[in-house]
């Protein structure tokens, strides 16, 4: 029980601090249209968390599969959006794929770069030959991404252990992937300009690398 109301507690958290995500899942959408997802496609939401995106991705009869290390949190999200599935079992998640479309979303700035690259190679070997992983995640302050004070108070909630900044992003996937795509953009749902609350966020559209 006390894992359950911990995976409550995160999932409450995060629609309130994020106003449920309206705005990611619209930009997701606008993505997966753009790169010509259609329905029954299959779909992996990795780092999924308490499936915060899961009924996004499971829109037009996609084939959803939601993966998250967290068993808590993956056991929460079974019961909120069953019969969708969901695991922190590779083996599963295997079993289930190849996927047409992967998506990461603002888990990598959890995941060191010690580890981030076999968590990429696992997407790579688990997407279908013309797949695409969509990754978005926040940003750490540099290059061209301000660092206004607000940033700070968004610093104390998200504590990641690895929010790195957009060229960092782009060594990492570069390694792997082709990137078709990479922009930096600003979450204005939250903003006060020119102070956003949240950090900004890197958005990256890949396929893997040697596509035709």
């Amino acid at each position: 029980m006390t894992a359950v109301l911990w995976a409550c507690a995160n999932d409450v958290a995060q629609r309130i601090l994020t106003f449920n995500k309206r705005e990611q899942r619209a930009t997701v959408r606008q993505l997966l249209r753009q790169i010509g997802c259609t329905g029954g496609a299959r779909v992996l939401d990795f780092g999924c968390g308490t499936g915060l995106f899961a009924t996004t991705l499971a829109e037009n009869e996609s084939k959803y599969v939601g993966y998250d290390i967290d068993d808590r949190l993956v056991k929460y999200a079974s019961r909120l959006y069953a019969p969708l599935v969901f695991t922190h079992e590779k083996e599963k998640v295997v079993s289930h794929g190849p996927y047409d479309y992967v998506l990461a979303n603002c888990c990598f700035h959890h995941i060191p770069d010690a580890d981030a690259g076999n968590a990429l190679a696992f997407i790579r070997s688990n997407l279908g030959p013309d797949g695409h992983l969509v990754m978005v995640d926040i940003l750490a302050p540099g290059d061209n991404v301000s660092a206004p004070p607000l940033h700070h108070v968004f610093g104390l909630i998200e504590r990641g252990e690895a929010i790195r900044r957009h060229g960092d992003n782009l060594r990492l996937l570069e390694a792997q992937f082709e990137v078709v795509r990479a922009d930096v953009v600003r979450t204005h749902l939250f903003s006060m300009n020119p102070s956003p609350l949240y950090n900004n966020l890197g958005i990256y559209v890949c396929r893997p690398a040697g596509h035709a």
